[in-house]
């Protein structure tokens, strides 16, 4: 349960990337509405807490073990300690014998829209009070403000039937990425995923059943694909685009190969394949030098593409490199 907690907390904070306005007029709403000096939106990953926005602070991180919001996440309810310092459990913690001196808390947990314990909303001070039903009602409110907005964003940028990220938010993501890996200059690598034979799959079993093949592929990817800072999104049919910053080209290759791999021993029925089995073709290509990140993400979707469109020339269900890259006789064999 912790491992999908975390999970859906880390899918959360790069949801709302761009969102830091929203969120830190919610914090300065609690902070005046409970009329205290701090107010806190933070997401709690596996060993730290990273605030995505604050009024009153400039901690923008902190550890998770022992502190007031980790134990909000942990209980998944509200949790007020009215006089830290005269509190035994909590007076000798970091966060009350130091900066930012806390002896008022009062936080709740912010919920992933799949329903995840994933963060707490906060209000903190440097001085004991109490905290009266209105203002517990206040809390929960804003946090309920808070969660919203995480949900309407997360419906904005899905893809409602593979729950991966859609097209347009996907190519933002890109973007983003490219900016990090230009500034670095960090290689990143690009994965563009082709259902083999799927159109005579909806022909002879109908779209729903498609439907339903194209959700395991995507479940399959996701868990292919989960390390921080991977991105996996649906590009339209039966198409999927993987986006895998600080990878280089032989990593790339090996991890795509690995998913035709394990799709087709997956052995989800295609009697209509030459293979007989559900399998994907996969085109890989590679930004990794100061030349090529110059050029932009468009360029390197263009040799994915084509790097596709040769894996199908040969026969589908493989993975083939990019084959305008320098490194494409180290790694343009077939699976």
């Amino acid at each position: 349960m912790e491992d999908a907690r975390v999970e859906a907390a880390a899918q959360v904070l790069e949801l709302i990337g761009d969102m830091d306005h929203a969120f830190a007029c919610l914090t300065t709403m609690l902070a005046r509405l409970l009329d205290v000096p701090m107010a806190v939106f933070s997401i709690a990953l596996e060993d730290r807490h990273v605030i995505r926005a604050a009024h009153g602070l400039e901690l923008r991180e902190c550890g998770r073990e022992g502190t007031f919001c980790g134990i909000t996440v942990a209980g998944d309810e509200l949790f007020v300690v009215e006089d830290a310092e005269r509190d035994p459990d909590f007076r000798l913690n970091p966060l009350v014998v130091g900066e930012p001196h806390l002896r008022f808390y009062a936080g709740v947990p912010i919920h992933s829209p799949s329903g995840m314990p994933i963060g707490t909303l906060s209000a903190i001070a440097p001085h004991p009070r109490s905290l009266d039903a209105a203002g517990r009602q206040s809390l929960c409110d804003v946090a309920s403000l808070v969660e919203e907005l995480v949900l309407l964003r997360s419906m904005a940028v899905s893809d409602p039937l593979s729950g991966l990220y859609n097209r347009r938010y996907f190519e933002e993501l890109l973007a983003r990425e490219w900016r990090r890996s230009f500034r670095h200059l960090q290689p990143i690598s690009l994965l563009v995923v082709d259902i083999d034979y799927f159109k005579t799959f909806n022909d002879v079993y109908g779209h729903a059943i498609g439907d339903d093949r194209l959700r395991d592929v995507s479940q399959m990817l996701k868990r292919q694909f989960r390390r921080p800072g991977d991105v996996v999104g649906r590009y339209g049919g039966e198409e999927f685009i993987v986006v895998l910053p600080d990878t280089p080209a032989e990593a790339a290759i090996q991890l795509a190969r690995q998913t035709c791999r394990e799709i087709e021993e997956a052995a989800i029925s295609h009697p209509e394949s030459p293979y007989e089995t559900l399998t994907v073709s996969i085109g890989v290509a590679t930004a990794d030098s100061r030349d090529d990140l110059q050029r932009g993400p468009h360029v390197l979707t263009g040799h994915a593409d084509r790097a596709l469109y040769e894996a199908k020339r040969r026969g589908r269900n493989r993975a083939v490199f990019d084959p305008s890259h320098a490194l494409r006789r180290a790694t343009n064999s077939s699976i």
